[in-house]
């Protein structure tokens, strides 16, 4: 009799633990209205219920979509950060991501999903050099080989970086070292004249500006297209519809980079520090995407076989 008490008692316990354990209670922040927000969210949840099986007790309870400026996506971070139905904020895009790399400090946990490559970001370091609470994923690019891609098109001895900000040209020409490709900036931070003026360009990368929206992005590549410069950008098809000529498709990611996700999520319910996870997402095969138009504009003909 009394075993069987003690098993009741038991299965009781086990009850009661279940029923009253905390879920673990999600909010995701999108960069802007985009069909590929409602793909990330399922993506998601159905890697949740794949990976960690329907009782994970992990749920996405928040979703806010900021507009795709920096002072809107931190306004949206902050908002998540101080909401108290939120546990763990997901950033889902370039620039939320940017928003939650550029922090010292996380007061929930954190996970930047799309940091693209954590070279062309500024350092910022946490206490002791480790930044808790805090996890991105990153994937660190091979630009020269990508620019050997877009040699494909047109030979080149020289690269413009157009940007607003003047810290990724350090970068660009730390890997371009030795390539035989120099490097200039052009800064649009204080408007678009400088590359109106701009009369020597060879070809252009277009860099990730998130405080640039698509108005500003396709000025940028009608002023190129009018100039007959080819154009690049590592950082995807949104840039391509808007008049860039040639890109990455960074879609192809999502699934590696949604899958980290999930792990880190079942760490951080299992109390573990996400902020000694491998960073590194692994390379996949890159697939480019062309836009016809400025190609036809541009006259560029291509060689598909190439690509």
């Amino acid at each position: 009799m009394m075993l069987k008490i003690l098993i009741l008692l038991m299965c009781f316990v086990v009850l009661s633990l279940n029923l009253f354990a905390q879920d673990l209670k999600v909010g995701l922040l999108f960069d802007g209205n985009s069909d590929k927000n409602n793909f990330i969210k399922s993506e998601i949840e159905n890697q949740i219920i794949s990976l960690l099986g329907e009782n994970s007790g992990i749920k996405i309870v928040k979703i806010l979509v900021a507009k795709n400026n920096l002072k809107s996506l931190k306004e949206g971070y902050d908002l998540l950060e101080t909401d108290k139905d939120v546990d763990v904020i997901v950033t889902a895009g370039l620039g939320s991501s940017y928003i939650a790399f550029s922090k010292s400090i996380f007061i929930k946990p954190t996970i930047a999903m799309m940091v693209y490559d954590k070279d062309f970001l500024p350092s910022v370091q946490g206490e002791n050099g480790i930044r808790k609470n805090f996890y991105y994923i990153s994937m660190s690019s091979d630009i020269v080989k990508e620019i050997s891609e877009f040699q494909k098109i047109k030979k080149i001895t020289k690269l413009t970086i157009i940007s607003n900000e003047d810290y990724s040209q350090k970068v660009y020409k730390i890997k371009f070292a030795g390539t035989g490709i120099g490097i200039e900036t052009v800064n649009i931070k204080n408007g678009i004249n400088l590359l109106k003026e701009k009369t020597d360009m060879q070809a252009a990368i277009v860099n990730y500006m998130p405080d640039e929206d698509s108005a500003s992005i396709k000025e940028i590549a009608d002023i190129l297209i009018e100039k007959k410069i080819p154009s690049y950008t590592f950082f995807g098809r949104s840039y391509v519809e808007n008049g860039i000529l040639f890109g990455r498709d960074e879609s192809r990611e999502y699934g590696i980079r949604v899958r980290k996700v999930v792990l880190a999520l079942e760490d951080i319910k299992e109390k573990d520090d996400i902020s000694k996870l491998d960073t590194n997402m692994e390379k996949i095969e890159s697939r480019y995407i062309i836009n016809g138009t400025a190609a036809a504009k541009i006259g560029i003909a291509f060689n598909w076989d190439n690509f």
